[in-house]
């Protein structure tokens, strides 16, 4: 019989989703408010579709720099309002401040309001919507971990970081001394023989394999993984997962088998494709300078109320063919962050900086 699940939208999905709803309310309140109010300054019609490209684009970048787009901040009711007023506020600047590509300045400086309070109301409106009805029920998924069992609260802790609505409901422990460890996280500890069943009466999702060392995996647990895949069920490898979330490599967990997400490839003999590869590379990155020039003025403002501290952070990197090479980028976290030698970021990390 095929399992029946509900429906779960993947996260590169969820962000295009979040997306296209974040500029269709825009689009569409602003509309409305044309049709309503004496609003002129902002027409959607064939004639000027360029303003409307202009500023989705613009909605769609800022949405990304104020993290509108990362999930957990996008399923909080809190830190979304943040990311959507800052988001609101730099996205009206920069299309007031871009003439030749938007509607020229009105002489009417209330028509400037009606503008913010469109784009601000509409973001506000769909993503209070979103975290409160949508992602809290429709996007959770429900999931089983097949592991070792001394690693369970390590990956748990990593998926569910990455998503807060992936929702591990038990685990199979393959770990061959028999014994289960106590775990920080409500967990159904699951046998091989109530796999099937546990998996139908909780209406799973996918089920997770997240081991290194396949020895713990036997016989009678194979021979059910394959009877549930041949159910219907989604059964996945857990760095597969992890890249697919958050398009990064888990380095941490794959140790020696590493050489495995190697890009192998012919296409660095290829001296077309290398040349086209950086015409491209030279083209984007000038268009994001130049873009950049218009937000310093405003990153600058933030980061002197928000970080009290230098714009810039400089760092040694590792370029192409191994050279080093120094990086320039817009500092995120306080000063001195790294003394103790570089850690990656985690959610809510003490050393990000308020701005």
């Amino acid at each position: 019989m095929k399992n029946k699940k509900s429906i779960h939208f993947e996260v590169s999905e969820r962000k295009i989703l979040l997306r296209v709803f974040d500029v269709l309310f825009v689009l569409a309140a602003l509309y409305f408010v044309g049709i309503t109010f004496d609003f002129s300054y902002f027409e959607i019609n064939s004639v000027n579709f360029y303003w409307t490209l202009v500023l989705s684009t613009y909605l769609l970048i800022m949405g990304s720099v104020f993290e509108m787009y990362h999930l957990p901040v996008a399923s909080s009711e809190f830190q979304v309002f943040r990311s959507i007023v800052l988001t609101s506020v730099v996205t009206v600047l920069a299309y007031l401040l871009t003439p030749k590509f938007t509607p020229p300045l009105p002489q009417n400086r209330i028509q400037i309001l009606f503008f913010f309070l469109s784009v601000l109301v509409a973001l506000l409106v769909w993503r209070i919507f979103y975290a409160k009805y949508l992602a809290s029920h429709r996007f959770e998924k429900k999931v089983i971990l097949i592991c070792n069992d001394e690693e369970k609260d390590e990956l748990i802790q990593d998926l569910s970081g990455i998503d807060p609505h992936y929702n591990i409901l038990g685990f199979v422990g393959i770990s061959q001394s028999g014994q289960v460890s106590k775990s920080t996280f409500a967990l159904d500890s699951i046998t091989t023989e109530d796999l099937e069943d546990f998996a139908r009466n909780q209406k799973v999702s996918e089920i997770v394999i997240a081991a290194q060392n396949t020895d713990g995996i036997t016989v009678e647990l194979y021979n059910k993984l394959l009877q549930l895949l041949e159910s219907g069920f989604v059964i996945r490898e857990y760095t597969q997962v992890y890249e697919s979330m958050t398009q990064r490599i888990p380095v941490h967990y794959v140790a020696r088998d590493f050489y495995k997400y190697f890009p192998f490839s012919r296409s660095n003999q290829n001296q077309l494709y290398i040349w086209t590869v950086r015409i491209f590379e030279i083209l984007i990155s000038f268009l994001g300078l130049t873009f950049c020039l218009f937000i310093i003025p405003f990153i600058l403002i933030g980061n002197f109320f928000g970080n009290q501290g230098k714009l810039f952070y400089t760092q040694e990197r590792v370029g192409r063919n191994g050279k080093n090479f120094r990086i320039v980028k817009f500092r995120t976290m306080v000063k001195n962050a790294e003394a103790q030698g570089a850690v990656f970021a985690t959610t809510n990390d003490a050393r990000v900086t308020p701005f």
